[in-house]
This record gives structure tokens, sequence and C-alpha cells, in this order.
């Protein structure tokens, strides 16, 4: 599967580090883009984050979670580079990247973690 070069309709769940916690425990499976405003690359992952959203959305939760310093999201799950995904599992971090991260990666990690462990 190739990376989507346009944005899909399907709206992500936008969320904000407050937020985080909650919508982790509501999931089995999640995988969240960690953003900034000021960063370059999370613009670039934006549709990329859409499209894993359309396509895993009613498997696990596709979210993008705004950070800035002084969240304490950023400290707790230890990120210190935006953009950041994490694949979450049970509302623990399993996997991460940084940056521009390519969508077959995450596909991969994806089937590997959540279509593999189906209950």
């Amino acid at each position: 599967m190739s990376a989507p070069e346009a944005e899909t309709a399907m709206d992500l769940l936008e969320l904000e580090g407050a937020s985080l916690a909650p919508a982790l425990a509501k999931q089995r499976w999640a995988l969240v883009e960690f953003w900034a405003d000021w960063c370059l690359f999370s613009r670039l992952l934006l549709p990329k984050s859409r499209w894993l959203a359309a396509r895993y959305g009613e498997r696990l939760l596709v979210a993008r979670c705004r950070l800035d310093a002084r969240d304490a999201a950023a400290a707790q799950f230890g990120i210190r580079y935006m953009p950041a995904v994490m694949l979450f599992a049970a509302g623990k971090p399993r996997l991460r990247w940084y940056g521009d991260t390519p969508v077959r990666l995450l596909e991969r990690a994806i089937e590997s973690l959540v279509e593999n462990h189906r209950d």
C-alpha cells in the first residue's frame, strides 16, 4: 500500500494532553501522533494519520494529541522530539517513531501488533 496523496474524509480524534489518558483507557489499541503547531513534520504527518484513521479506525483508536512544552503528557511518555507517533496497547506505549514516519512502516506495526492479537 502506498502513502496517501490526499486527505480522506475520516476525521481524526483530536486530543489535548489532559484528554489523552481517558481516551487511551477506553481502547485496547491506539495509534497517537503527538504534534505541535510549530513543527513542519507534524503538518506532513496529518494526511497519513487521517488515512490510517480511515483504514483502521474501527479496530483501534487513531488520534492526534497536541502538545506544548509545558504539557505533562510529553514528560509522561518521554517525548523529546516532534512529531512523535506511538502505538499503545492497554494504555502503555509499545512502539514509537519520530519525524515524518512512512505510512507503510506504521501499517506494518499495526498489522503485526493489532491484527495478529485478536481475542
